[in-house]
């Protein structure tokens, strides 16, 4: 290494981890300040961010003793991260730390790659993993404290694998498991990173490994089990064996394809994609050229490296195309059973919002083979002393993935716009809600985003998220976007409209609830946006309800709690 590098070797990894920060920072977070609460946003940060301490307590005591969804630190850790993030820096604080934690991943994984292969394939590795277009929610702040909180534990568990200290691997996989389960699943074959000879030897290491996975999953699901997670109550074993099948053949298929599909959609969009391409290519090109000035060489391994050379001895290719092979079959290896826990996310082929979740393990797998892909395409050019030109070429890729996030930057900011006028219009035009108070939303002309859902399943808990209501009224105001006709929303039994909750818990267990006059409040919105407020008779199912008069206002006497500044404008 010269003297006068550009990066001094003992400050390399630092430096890639603020790369990295940055990358992520322009890909996701660069409107951060724009973006707001979205979907279960309204569960994991909202609470937390309301909570006293003592109520955090409370809500701790009752993830503990009940493990919803058998995901026991799943439920915890964003509360307790939210809570002290939250009363730190408000949500600005929670998003930055958020975006920190992409990052930090996608380190880890770098210094994963780079102590078993040369250090500039880690260096890939980890860049692909960051801006992978497989799971397109790093900036949904639920799924970066749950499912990016997973993932880092899953990281953890990778470099204690790697320096055998098996026990504390274990450990943290299990961890990884009872955050998000899926995130797990490329740590099935971690053994054939631990030892790149492929002999006998990692043979049956692998096997014992497989008991050790096989006894780790059992008992997360029997925890499942004990905790009547519904989704293992009901699972219908012979339904699931299939939805599994199809789904190892379809989601890789879905995973690899989501990288084109990224690109595809960064040009056909780059009237908002062009600034971010540009800027990022700059950034990214910069970065690689000066890394490999200071390594010397593309080729150069970490002195943890210990290279078997196996293909090379079978298939007379060189140790470097080794390399390639190697990181490029365990990529496969890992992305053959990324899927294995789709059934209940089927089918495994979504490309935008919430549901590419069930991409998450792909995430890292994919990066596996698209990070060895790319190396060897350097390699190849720089055989042809085209180096640089193919610095050009990946920059320019790499670019258009950056850019892809720009597009879901955009839905989050227009999301986030859209509910803030929303529910100010909410609060202005029902200030009298009372106890037992429903409103209703006709979802025609609202409007949609792609990779955010705007008025989602977390409609009806709002309110309470944003005024405290005396605690002896039975059923705080609740408002829920429906539909009137032709619905499976509501229900008519002796001539009495019955409404039928899609999400029963946030209705006090009610899976039916009458519906009486002079306490429904219909709001509507017209073609142009504007949302108004029905008086008199509406007709549902036939049957004529009274909706409620304007009485006198209620909210005004209500304590406002921590989030009413951030979602209503003074």
């Amino acid at each position: 290494m010269r003297n006068n590098a550009f990066f001094q070797h003992r400050y390399f990894n630092v430096i890639v981890f603020f790369i990295f920060i940055l990358i992520v920072f322009i890909a996701y977070y660069f409107n951060f300040n724009k973006f707001g609460l979205y979907e279960d946003d309204y569960f994991y940060l909202a609470l937390p961010a309301n909570s006293s301490f003592h109520e955090l307590l409370l809500h701790l005591k009752r993830f503990i003793t009940t493990i919803p969804e058998g995901r026991l630190f799943g439920f915890s850790l964003p509360f307790i991260l939210v809570y002290l993030l939250f009363n730190i820096g408000g949500i600005s604080l929670v998003y930055l730390f958020g975006m920190v934690i992409v990052a930090l991943n996608g380190y880890l994984l770098f210094l994963t790659i780079k102590s078993r292969f040369p250090y500039f394939l880690g260096l890939l590795v980890g860049l692909v993993f960051i801006i992978s277009p497989t799971d397109t929610t790093k900036a949904l702040q639920i799924h970066v404290y749950q499912l990016q909180l997973s993932v880092l534990f899953l990281m953890v568990a990778f470099r204690y694998y790697l320096k055998s200290k098996y026990i504390l691997s274990y450990f943290f996989a299990l961890s990884c498991l009872l955050t998000y389960e899926i995130a797990f699943l490329p740590f099935i074959f971690i053994p054939m990173l631990h030892n790149l000879k492929w002999g006998k030897e990692v043979i049956i290491k692998q096997l014992k490994h497989f008991i050790v996975i096989f006894l780790l999953v059992g008992f997360v699901l029997v925890i499942r089990k004990l905790a009547g997670e519904n989704r293992v109550e009901s699972m219908v074993l012979s339904e699931a064996i299939v939805k599994t099948i199809k789904s190892i053949f379809i989601g890789p298929l879905a995973g690899l394809y989501s990288y084109l599909n990224a690109i595809y959609e960064s040009i056909v969009h780059i009237n908002i994609t062009y600034i971010y391409i540009i800027v990022s290519f700059i950034i990214v090109f910069v970065f690689l050229y000066f890394s490999v000035s200071d390594k010397g060489n593309i080729n150069s391994n970490n002195r943890e490296v210990v290279n078997y050379n196996l293909f090379s001895k079978i298939y007379k290719v060189s140790d470097v195309w080794d390399n390639i092979i190697k990181i490029v079959v365990i990529g496969f290896l890992m992305l053959s059973v990324s899927y294995l826990f789709a059934m209940t996310h089927y089918p495994p082929t979504e490309f935008a919002g919430r549901g590419t979740s069930v991409h998450l393990a792909a995430s890292i797998s994919t990066s596996l083979i698209v990070g060895g892909i790319i190396y060897g395409f350097v390699l190849l050019m720089s055989y042809y002393n085209y180096k640089m030109v193919s610095f050009v070429i990946i920059s320019l890729v790499i670019s258009f993935w950056i850019g892809f996030g720009s597009i879901m930057q955009k839905d989050f900011s227009e999301s986030w716009k859209i509910q803030k006028n929303f529910w100010n219009d909410v609060v202005t035009l029902c200030p009298d809600v009372e106890e037992n108070t429903l409103i209703f939303v006709p979802n025609k002309n609202l409007e949609k985003t792609k990779y955010i859902i705007t008025y989602s399943w977390a409609c009806p808990m709002i309110f309470e998220q944003i005024f405290s209501f005396p605690e002896q009224w039975h059923r705080v105001p609740k408002l829920e976007v429906v539909i009137f006709e032709n619905s499976t929303d509501f229900k008519v039994n002796n001539n009495e409209v019955i409404f039928l909750p899609r999400y029963p818990f946030m209705f006090d267990n009610k899976e039916q609830i009458i519906l009486n006059d002079g306490n429904v409040i219909v709001l509507e919105k017209d073609a142009n946006g504007n949302l108004s407020r029905k008086f008199g008779l509406i007709n549902i199912m036939g049957v004529n309800i009274r909706l409620k008069d304007f009485s006198v206002p209620t909210l005004d006497k209500m304590d406002r709690k921590n989030l009413y500044p951030f979602i209503i404008n003074e």
